[in-house]
């Protein structure tokens, strides 16, 4: 049983409509005597502050599907369901099923309820509303069919040329079982399916799901144009393409680009994108390549972009073709990027990260994972490549329970601030991740209130800086969690300092996020007007903090790159999940972590872990400080470990402890990140394939006596792609060997099989206070030098 269509038989499937608390559903559902349906574990029925069960549970509603194999089976329960709806006292053999079917307001196959979605309806009223004349563009999600005489078929269902209903355009990949088409609906159609009198396209056997057209588009989130600074110094440019960026069509020929941006342009889409329009691109590819131009860091690096973006008029938002899907146009680039297109070789090889600094505004998370975020998750470990996504921006207003203008302009910044905080966190529920977002693989980045322009004093009746606190997200970041409560956004980082305006309505006073002007936000290569190639802009947002995550992730790859510095030995295929756990482990929550414990809660000190995901929802594992990881000292040693584990195998590694530190009470802090890219099951909703776990070599662990510091628990970690032990203390050190502290690393399949060897890296840091005087580095070097040790292919416990 599960909550999402994904990998069900339509014609075998019960729909179970529940009215209560799911977990009673369950409850009933597994005493039903005879009834022997496995439950999947991607059923996460624990509540949250996200998807709370209140008082009155019987106005709770959902909908889970059962695959019944036997048929005469499935039709037996619709069955017992109409005597019982019909007031009938159900057979002898099956008298507990009434228990059972007192959660329910219905059980049926599955019908056009199942396919025309809430977000739908409202979608084709909208869009009737706006242009009553105009055919209404819908994309139709269809059970994926291995064979293509099948295909043919679910299409014919449809009705496509007949009833107002046109095909635009197909898309199938069948690594990750996804068949979807494009269509047309004609108005009075579109009006028929509103009103649940559609007898063609809502009741297509062939359709799993109608929903709105994915179009992927960006928000002007730039300030004024600005005169340029001098040039910074042009480096000299390495020739290996190790990043690429999906994004608008970049500005190649700008002052800060040019020579240093290769664009493959297949589609041709530079017909279609004026010049003055292509701003998101360009400014991406600046931040990528000179970080924050208030403080330029230019890098000896070349990028190559490949268009996924278009905006046919100046001023115009930059979007995904009208007549495409965004996640074929990424699907068919990282292919030619890696593979090669037409016969043609390989476009980007050496392509290690992958920046995507969009997202899906019509497919926002919520509980399942949609296909764009399996194609990434899928491409990530076909091509051991690190997609770094942005979380989503969420630009409109929130009402901030103030009745009146004068009543707001009376706090100071400081209650204003802490009132703009529980504002957000109120809202959450409605500002979460944007598509692929939520991808197990990815690395997903929020923005927090930072940005390298002159601090100003600001202050009217209208704004206020949103933030006292520099590592605090911005209020239009998007909130996590991810799958089954996954830590998301993986972390933040700067994403510019925004502002919010205040703004009285009937229903009070609503905050929504002011463009950077000229006062704050980063600032970025953009075109000007004709002919001039050195303009700039600020801009703020999740786009800005994944792009300079990935600046940072290209400093830290050009120290562990084997074509650069082959005495590394990070095998070329490991380089992408090594840099996932680089950027995590240098990840960690700061002050502005206590401040939402203090504002969110809850109180209750028995509800710490809730206290904690509260805070993982927005800060993720932090923001990360990355010359942790790219540069050691003497009380600081940081290690990498990296390979591959097929199911049930482990892997023991040695920290050295130095022999200098041996049975001292010293102030330590050790910290252990283990991250991996998990091939995808395209049968399971929760689609990830493998876990991977962390611990003591032996039953006795060597932290006993330390404590955990601030940090997302262990457990709701471990529902992602990264797992994080962060220890401090003073208690005395003692090898568990006379070779250090052994760690294990376990890997196990998630459902079923796990067929393929799952690449991972282990990320260890082991650091003493300055103070102390005594150097652990250099020891820690040599022991690895000349000794490590790892015992491979090593049988799991369990």
């Amino acid at each position: 049983m599960q909550e999402d269509a994904l990998g069900i038989e339509p014609e075998r499937t019960v729909v179970f409509e529940t009215a209560g608390r799911r977990s009673d559903f369950i409850a009933a559902f597994q005493r039903v005597s005879g009834l022997i349906v496995a439950l999947e574990d991607e059923v996460d029925f624990e509540a949250d502050d996200d998807f709370r069960e209140p008082e009155g549970a019987a106005q709770v509603q959902g909908r889970l599907y059962a695959v019944i194999p036997d048929l005469r089976a499935l039709q037996q329960i619709i069955s017992l369901w109409n005597l019982f709806k019909a007031g009938q006292k159900l057979p002898r053999p099956f008298g507990a099923w009434t228990e059972f079917f007192e959660h329910l307001r219905d059980v049926r196959s599955w019908n056009a309820k199942d396919r025309v979605l809430s977000e739908t309806e409202e979608y084709l009223r909208d869009s009737l509303e706006f242009a009553p004349n105009e055919p209404v563009r819908i994309e139709a999600q269809l059970w994926y069919r291995p064979r293509p005489e099948d295909r043919q078929r679910n299409l014919e269902t449809i009705g496509i040329g007949r009833q107002g209903v046109a095909l635009i355009s197909e898309c199938i990949i069948d690594e990750i079982d996804y068949h979807a088409v494009l269509l047309d609906i004609e108005p009075a159609h579109a009006l028929q399916i509103v009103q649940g009198l559609d007898e063609t396209v809502a009741r297509a056997v062939g359709v799993m799901y109608l929903k709105p057209q994915s179009i992927v588009s960006v928000d002007d989130q730039a300030g004024d144009p600005e005169d340029a600074p001098p040039d910074a110094i042009s480096p000299e440019i390495s020739p290996v393409l190790r990043i690429a960026v999906l994004d608008g069509l970049p500005l190649h020929r700008h002052d800060r680009l040019r020579g240093r941006v290769v664009i493959d342009d297949v589609d041709n889409f530079e017909r279609t994108s004026a010049p003055a329009s292509r701003s998101h691109g360009t400014a991406m590819c600046s931040l990528i390549l000179n970080g924050d131009l208030h403080s330029a860091d230019p890098l000896p690096i070349s990028i190559y972009a490949r268009p996924i973006l278009i905006a046919e008029q100046a001023n115009e938002e930059e979007r995904t073709p009208n007549n495409e899907f965004p996640l074929d146009l990424v699907w068919r680039a990282v292919r030619r990027m890696k593979e090669g297109e037409g016969g043609d070789p390989p476009t980007a090889p050496d392509v290690t990260i992958i920046n995507l600094s969009v997202g899906d505004k019509g497919s926002p998370f919520i509980r399942r994972a949609g296909p764009w975020a399996r194609l990434v998750d899928y491409l990530s470990f076909k091509y051991r490549v690190l997609f770094v996504v942005s979380a989503g921006n969420h630009t409109t207003g929130i009402a901030t329970g103030i009745v009146t203008l004068a009543e707001f302009e009376a706090l100071n910044d400081e209650q204003r601030a802490e009132k703009l905080i529980a504002t957000v966190y109120g809202a959450r529920a409605m500002r979460s991740l944007l598509s692929p977002a939520e991808a197990a693989n990815a690395l997903t980045v929020g923005a927090c209130h930072s940005d390298g322009a002159p601090v100003v004093e600001r202050r009217s009746n209208m704004s206020h800086a949103s933030y006292l606190n520099a590592d605090l997200p911005i209020s239009s970041s998007a909130f996590g969690p991810g799958v089954r409560r996954a830590i998301k956004p993986d972390v933040v980082f700067d994403g510019g300092r925004e502002y919010v305006t205040a703004s009285p309505s009937p229903d009070g006073v609503y905050v929504g996020p002011s463009k950077p002007g000229r006062l704050f936000g980063h600032l970025c290569a953009v075109p000007g007007a004709e002919g001039q190639l050195g303009a700039l802009r600020r801009f703020h947002g999740t786009s800005d903090a994944a792009a300079l995550v990935t600046h940072n992730l290209a400093k830290a790859l050009a120290v562990i790159d084997p074509k650069g510095r082959p005495e590394l030995q990070v095998p070329e295929p490991l380089l992408a999940v090594v840099l996932k756990a680089m950027a995590v482990h240098a990840a960690q929550w700061t002050e502005s972590a206590a401040l939402i414990k203090r504002l969110i809660g809850p109180a209750d000190p028995r509800l710490h872990a809730r206290r904690r995901a509260n805070v993982a929802a927005s800060l993720g594992f932090g923001r990360p400080d990355f010359e942790l990881i790219r540069e050691c000292a003497a009380n600081r040693a940081v290690m990498i470990y990296s390979g591959e584990l097929e199911a049930d195998r482990s892997l023991v590694f040695r920290l050295p402890i130095p022999e200098a530190l041996e049975g001292l009470a010293v102030a330590h802090r050790i910290k252990l990140t283990v991250a991996w890219f998990s091939p995808i099951n395209n049968k399971r909703a929760h689609h990830r394939a493998a876990r991977l776990e962390v611990a003591a070599e032996d039953e006795e662990k060597w932290w006993i006596g330390t404590s955990e510091t601030d940090a997302p628990a262990l457990d709701q970690a471990a529902n992602g792609t990264v797992v994080q032990l962060t220890l401090k203390g003073r208690n005395v050190l003692h090898r568990t060997r006379d070779d250090g502290l052994g760690v294990r690393v376990t890997c196990k399949a998630q459902h079923g099989q796990l067929r393929e060897a799952v690449p991972f890296a282990l990320i260890a840091s082991f650091e003493i206070p300055v103070d102390v005087n005594i150097d652990i580095y250099e020891p820690i070097r040599i022991d690895l030098e000349n000794r490590i040790e790892v015992r491979a292919n090593v049988r799991a416990n369990g």
